[in-house]
């Protein structure tokens, strides 16, 4: 899953398409924010702060990856994307690959 992103990240920026890989980036980065203050409290065992710091992740990272992502990003990105751009513009395709393989793996992750 981080190699897609960084992938689909480094590939957006050189490519011109900065704003798209910053949105799939910060949609990421807001559920990691909650994990690693889990991972802070289980490191100094305090349980009920690592309790709800995890639902904390589980409700943003559901939220971002699986309702705002499919809907906001891959609805832009593929089907409004398309008609910016064409249909039959290779890197267009490309990168409308990289986001639903991404997609693929936040449901099997």
């Amino acid at each position: 899953s981080s190699g897609i992103n960084a992938e689909y990240g480094g590939g957006s920026y050189f490519g011109g398409g900065y704003r798209g890989g910053a949105l799939v980036m910060i949609t990421h980065d807001v559920a990691d924010v909650f994990l690693e203050a889990a991972k802070l409290g289980v490191y100094t065992k305090k349980k009920t702060w690592s309790n709800s710091m995890f639902a904390g992740f589980a409700i943003t990272f559901f939220i971002s990856r699986l309702l705002f992502f499919p809907v906001m990003i891959l609805n832009c990105a593929i089907i409004e994307g398309a008609y910016v751009v064409g249909f039959n513009w290779p890197v267009h395709c490309l990168y409308s690959g990289f986001l639903i393989v991404l997609q693929i793996l936040h449901i099997l992750l």
